[in-house]
């Protein structure tokens, strides 16, 4: 009896996490909005010729050689991401967005949360 309706709950069960459909697609996934129209952000995006003194330095996600820049946030706060001087979009609490078709390069990105703090990056390939 035990087993059947332990076979009986696997059989019926539901995946409760499926992917959300609220969140933006290549070329800019991960978003829970973006801000910039991708095709037009992208040649505006300039890299960093020298990094801030106060950026904290952390690698580029994305794998070896690929024109893309993944980050993910590293605090649990919503915060607005800026990559390269332009404002990409928002951004929710650990979650890891990815841009493509963003140049390889070093990148100042910034985070300005929803509290009014601002952290500041460096994206290193």
């Amino acid at each position: 009896m035990f087993l059947t309706l332990i076979s009986v709950a696997l059989a019926t069960h539901v995946p409760t996490f499926a992917l959300d459909p609220l969140y933006t697609k290549a070329p800019f996934a991960g978003f829970e909005a973006l801000v910039v129209e991708p095709s037009a952000a992208i040649p505006q995006m300039k890299a960093s010729s020298g990094p801030a003194a106060t950026a904290e330095r952390v690698a580029n996600g994305a794998e070896a050689g690929a024109n893309a820049v993944v980050f993910t946030n590293p605090a649990n706060n919503w915060a607005v991401l800026t990559l390269g001087g332009v404002k990409v979009g928002n951004i929710g609490p650990y979650a890891t967005v990815r841009m493509d078709g963003v140049p390889r390069g070093t990148y100042e990105l910034t985070l300005a949360f929803t509290t009014g703090y601002v952290r500041s990056f460096v994206v290193t390939d």
